[in-house]
């Protein structure tokens, strides 16, 4: 996680000054943890029995050399292992090219020739947006580690009948700290302007993007189980009528909505990160198609630290990647719609929040689909209901001497 961190920080933040040293603090923890588990793997084969705990169950034999007992020992160390060793790999091929002089950081994506900031004014905005990127994926993590170490800790030596009895509502102020926490480390990645996006993004919007903003997660997650109702009711209509009962609508619907409301509360404190903070300014650097996508990758990388479990292989997590930045960045689409068409994030908090809460349907799609469809939206949209690029009330984010990338 430290290696990570420092990782990131490289590659977003500029610093004030240029050198190499700061890569090691990427190498020190990462050759640290290599070499820990190089000595235990040694230990492991010149232990009591001479084998490693694979090895020992698919054969009674000490020929560890051999070519399949060796492949053995490889895989023993797991799959998070060997992406982590990937990681580092790829690290170091970066630095041994940035020593050569063939490449720089932090990473540029401006999006013509010249950048549209100049000056201090570029350097400042430039530093801060991407200190604020690089707070929300590295620190986030870290917290939930932290939070979920303390939790374990709590219940190991709390566990009273009370607690045990308690169990549902413990879990929730679990969750309300973690979303307090998140909404801290917001407001200190925002830094200086916190008070005037928090006053834009609680900018009480027109009552038809309220609307709009429950109809949209609402229809596009509708859309399967009312086609499953329709095939179960027409494959009743022909093959089993008087043999049981028509499917009811309901039962495709029914899922505790009410008690899922508290959903909407996370779903505002990151929309204040990402559509009050983040999206104008990645609008006004990089234009409205890619400053919204680029949002939402640093959205979906924010979201990594709670994708990936123990039993996860690499295809899975390869997948799963790829699953969350399509899901991340085609919402971001109509999220960013929502939220210049209303001047407020309201509007893209509850499109947000009812996309959570719709995922807990009884009736479930392909994980594919979703973000089709919520892609689909969001090129409608933008295709027959455009916004302005120019928009006043985000170019007050930066004063009148910004000029928006078109």
């Amino acid at each position: 996680m430290v290696a990570g961190a420092a990782g990131y920080y490289l590659c977003f933040v500029r610093r004030s000054r240029r050198g190499h040293f700061p890569f090691y603090v990427v190498f020190l923890p990462t050759a640290i943890v290599f070499a820990t588990i190089t000595v235990f793997g040694a230990s492991w084969i010149v232990g009591p029995d001479g084998q490693v705990s694979v090895i020992a169950q698919a054969t009674d034999k000490a020929y560890f050399w051999h070519l399949d007992n060796l492949k053995s020992f490889v895989m023993d160390f797991g799959v998070g292992f060997w992406i982590a060793a990937l990681g580092f790999l790829l690290v170091a091929v970066f630095f041994v090219m940035l020593r050569m002089g063939r490449a720089t950081l932090p990473l540029s994506l401006y999006a013509g020739s010249v950048a549209p900031f100049a000056g201090e004014l570029e350097e400042d905005e430039q530093r801060r947006t991407m200190r604020f990127v690089w707070i929300m994926i590295s620190f986030v993590p870290l917290a939930i580690f932290l939070f979920g170490f303390l939790y374990s800790i709590a219940l190991r030596f709390s566990a009273t009948d009370f607690v045990k009895s308690h169990l549902d509502y413990l879990e929730w102020a679990v969750d309300a700290i973690d979303t307090m926490s998140i909404f801290v480390l917001i407001v200190v990645a925002i830094g200086t302007n916190v008070r005037r996006v928090l006053r834009r993004s609680f900018h009480w919007p027109p009552a038809k993007y309220v609307v709009i903003s429950i109809t949209i997660p609402a229809a596009l997650a509708a859309g399967w189980p009312l086609a499953n109702y329709l095939y179960d009711r027409v494959d009743w209509a022909a093959y089993a009528i008087g043999i049981y009962a028509a499917p009811r609508l309901a039962k495709y619907f029914e899922f505790p909505i009410w008690a899922g409301l508290w959903m909407l509360v996370p779903a505002l404190v990151e929309e204040i990160a990402w559509r009050g903070f983040l999206q104008p300014r990645f609008i006004y650097r990089y234009g409205v198609t890619r400053g919204i996508f680029f949002v939402g990758l640093v959205w979906g990388a924010f979201h990594f630290s709670g994708d990936f479990h123990i039993y996860m292989t690499a295809d899975v997590v390869v997948v799963t990647i790829v699953h969350r930045l399509c899901v991340m960045v085609a919402l971001s689409y109509v999220l960013a719609w929502l939220t210049i068409r209303s001047k407020s994030v309201l509007p893209a908090a509850l499109a947000h929040g009812f996309y959570n809460i719709f995922l807990k349907l009884p009736v479930h799609a392909s994980p594919w689909l979703m973000p089709i469809l919520w892609a689909a939206c969001g090129w409608i949209l933008f295709r027959y209901f455009p916004v302005e690029p120019t928009d006043e009330d985000a170019a007050t984010e930066y004063g009148p001497t910004l000029e928006p990338v078109v």
